[in-house]
């Protein structure tokens, strides 16, 4: 049973497994059964009874197929601060890095003629894998001019299984006998290296093992970027011993790294600090994968330098609005505090020619606000754009506000035909349901309390005879006679009759409100599910959102809240398409709160979809968010958005989307108390800080509550330095200028020894030799993450009156 080591991490626990090795290891395997027949202790068949039957066990040995690789780390083509990270790859098979054997040692035996026999052992812990981190100078010294045309993007030479395993002078090869699955003219990959970096870089045979583990991962959230390598699912991780190179902090040129997985397959006695290659001078290792990026020395490039800069702003220049200009008028002015207020409360002036022909300017306020509006209180929906125009009579200015909130609500409606077909058969249901039940209520026969048990689809005999009852049948016996149901025209005529302020007073009724929900959830679904997608701005251009440039400049976070007015302006434009009557008008009126309300039920259940985590029934009325305009966008395309209410515990993102290749749009259902962004997941990758140092974990499982937790920082622990970024001496390197980790797993001198060393005066218990797992939680580089204390906008009153 491999050794576990478990780290709170996030949305969920990280599980690391010293390794994963399979039942059997790949190659030709056979199975033989003989069976032998006696009788009184003597062999009853003379002849053998058996059987044997051969089978291969295949696993890669020349070539990986992309599928296996679920990711990498730094990400393939990205620049970042990435000098004190360790590249790893995680590959989706757990067992992969452990299939097939490396030959570690060799054991002497006598056999039964006493004769010494030497064979071969192999340690099926030790992996057959390894990561290397190259520069272009050390993949292309070795590269002869005639292989030139033959390399990829990241110097491997491409050729046939059978051309690589050829003799070339002075070219030392892999010791690697063929599987019988594998073809001679199957494709591989392979690099050439000077035997002097390959001593330099390659690890020792008795590292290996440190830099392969498994891990498992739970409570993966939706959208994460490890979710891919499956919740729950154990994967395998190989990381690489080496940190990339960079140039000084003065300088401004990033430095290319190339990261390749080879196989070590065939190299067993040639990872050894004095190994002896026989005069070779290049070695050619077979690449299963490869990926480059690229290392910036400015601190200010990487996630951490960006977002402090980002969020080193005031607080309340963190609110989507636009910049307070100087004003042109006199200091003090009712126009320039009327400016002040305006832009404070984050509108825009934007030029505006009036129908007259004049031009000049309206305030505009899209739906992102920073502050909380007060609910504009108005008697009916917006039926025209018009109506929703506010005029300033005090200084002869418009605010088109939701006017543009309802243009962009209609057109949204009258480029969807399919909305449009089934926004006409909702309202065809209500109607044809509200008259009936209304002609119900009329008759003498019906009372209020058998509304909600009508069916719109059956005639009035048929409701009639449904509810009969012992004082209705005593009615009929006196002589009451059953009126017939009324017909299509018959009522049709009797529409016309019946007053305007009987039938809305009817559906005032909370039975019928009720009623009418009830049956037409199914038609009401589809058209509450369109506008749920316009109550989370889905397919609003981005000019309604941001009207003005100066309020989301580069490299800047802005916060917000949703203006339910502005969609409640739009939603009323969506729904006013197909009004061609008053009695449309007054039914559109009516049902307004039952659509509205739908539609925001949606936004909340969808989110709760997404999330993973049961609806708690709750609408998102009132919604919050933030848009992210930086190269962390683009740089970390899965950045982690996390909102918390002020006990800590998660609130719903309703939605998170890049808008472009540099901005981020986040919805939140409710106003939280803190905001944090973080790396993405598969930003838990392996190194040291920005010193060079690492801190010491607890490695045991608490057998007190006092006790530390399992991967836990001790506090009063002083970080544990590996290397020396200035190069003055060696630390836990192979020397003073070597960027390769020295472990030694053998000797104390080495960066086990001294990692064991400094963790026992810590730990509350004795611990054995550290193994890949341990190492592994040692090594580990949490995302890093900026967390921001949300400042709530006092609700203000606003001049908004039309």
């Amino acid at each position: 049973m491999p050794e576990i080591n478990t780290k709170a991490a996030g949305d969920g626990q990280i599980i690391f497994y010293d390794n994963y090795t399979p039942g059997l290891e790949a190659g030709l395997w056979k199975i033989e059964v003989s069976h032998q027949l006696t009788h009184m202790n003597k062999a009853v068949n003379t002849d053998q009874l058996g059987a044997v039957q051969t089978f291969v066990v295949s696993a890669p040995q020349f070539s990986l197929d992309p599928s296996h690789i679920a990711s990498v780390y730094p990400p393939d083509g990205s620049s970042g601060r990435y000098g004190e990270v360790l590249p790893h790859i995680v590959l989706s098979d757990p067992h992969l890095p452990w299939e097939r054997r490396m030959r570690t040692k060799a054991l002497q035996t006598r056999n039964e003629g006493g004769t010494d026999v030497v064979t071969d052992s192999n340690d099926p812990k030790v992996p057959w894998l390894a990561l290397l981190v190259l520069s272009e100078q050390e993949l292309t010294a070795g590269v002869d001019v005639h292989l030139q045309n033959t390399l990829t993007p990241n110097f491997s030479i491409t050729a046939t299984v059978g051309d690589f395993l050829k003799e070339e002078a002075g070219v030392l090869k892999p010791a690697i006998v063929k599987e019988a699955d594998v073809s001679l003219a199957e494709s591989c990959s392979y690099i050439r290296l000077p035997v002097r970096v390959f001593q330099d870089i390659a690890p020792r045979l008795d590292e290996l093992r440190y830099f392969s583990h498994c891990r498992q991962i739970s409570g993966v959230a939706q959208g994460s970027p490890v979710q891919k390598e499956g919740s729950g699912d154990m994967v395998s991780v190989i990381c690489s011993n080496r940190f990339p190179a960079m140039l000084p902090p003065e300088s401004d040129r990033p430095v290319r790294s190339i990261v390749h997985l080879v196989s070590m397959e065939g190299w067993e006695g040639k990872l050894a600090d004095e190994a002896d290659f026989a005069g070779y001078d290049y070695v050619s290792l077979l690449s299963l994968a490869s990926w480059s990026f690229q290392t910036l020395p400015d601190h200010s490039q990487d996630f951490h330098g960006l977002m402090n800069h980002i969020a080193g702003v005031a607080p309340g220049d963190m609110w989507l609005r636009l910049p307070q200009p100087q004003g042109d008028g006199p200091a003090g002015s009712s126009e320039e505090k009327e400016m002040t207020r305006r832009i404070q409360e984050g509108f825009v002036p934007l030029p505006y020619r009036t129908r007259s022909g004049e031009d000049t300017f309206a305030w505009y306020r899209g739906p992102l606000t920073p502050l909380l509006p007060k609910i504009l209180e108005k008697p009916s929906p917006f039926f025209t754009a018009d109506s929703a125009i506010i005029y300033q009579e005090a200084f002869g200015v418009f605010d088109m506000s939701l006017a543009s909130a309802f243009e962009i609500g209609r057109a949204m409606a009258l480029s969807d035909k399919v909305f449009g077909a089934k926004l006409l058969d909702f309202r065809r249901r209500v109607h044809r349901l509200s008259d009936k039940q209304y002609y119900r209520l009329k008759s003498s026969l019906f009372d209020r309390s058998q509304i909600s048990t009508a069916r719109h689809d059956k005639t009035l005999q048929d409701t009639l005879l449904g509810v009969l009852d012992n004082q209705l049948a005593g009615h009929i016996a006196e002589g009451v006679r059953l009126t017939r149901g009324l017909e299509p025209e018959e009522l049709a005529e009797l529409q016309e009759m019946v007053p305007l302020q009987s039938i809305q007073q009817f559906m005032a009724m909370p039975e019928a409100k009720q009623a009418i929900e009830d049956q037409v959830s199914n038609d009401l679904l589809p058209v509450a599910e369109w506008l749920a997608d316009l109550v989370l701005l889905q397919g609003i251009p981005f000019d309604y959102l941001v009207a003005d440039e100066r309020m989301l400049p580069v490299e800047s976070l802005r916060f917000f809240y949703i203006d339910n007015n502005w969609i409640s302006a739009m939603l009323d434009g969506a729904l006013s398409i197909g009004l061609e009557s008053s009695r449309h008008t007054n039914f559109h009126d009516l049902t307004q709160d039952l659509i509205h309300g739908a539609a925001y039920e949606i936004t909340g259940r969808s989110a709760a979809d997404k999330a993973g985590t049961p609806a708690d029934g709750s609408s998102s009325e009132r919604i919050s968010g933030m848009l992210l305009r930086s190269a962390v966008v683009s740089g970390w395309p899965n950045l982690v958005v996390q909102a918390f209410h002020t006990d800590g515990s998660p609130m719903k993102l309703l939605r998170m989307e890049r808008l472009s290749a540099s901005v981020l749009l986040c919805l939140i259902g409710g106003i939280p108390a803190s905001i944090q962004i973080s790396e993405p997941r598969e930003g838990f990758g392996f190194g040291t800080d920005d010193d060079g140092c690492i801190a010491l974990r607890n490695l045991l499982s608490p057998q007190h509550d006092s006790d530390p937790q399992l991967g836990q920082q001790f506090e009063q622990a002083p970080l544990f330095q590996v290397r020396d970024l200035k190069g003055e001496k060696a630390c836990c390197m192979r020397g003073s200028d070597s960027h390769v980790l020295n472990l030694s797993p053998e000797s104390g001198n080495g960066l086990l020894g001294m990692l064991k060393a400094g963790l026992q005066p810590y730990m509350k218990g004795p611990i054995n030799a550290l193994g890949p797992a341990d190492f592994a939680l040692l090594m580990m580089k949490e995302p890093e993450y900026v967390k921001l204390i949300c400042q709530p906008q006092e609700m203000k009153e606003e001049s908004r009156r039309g």
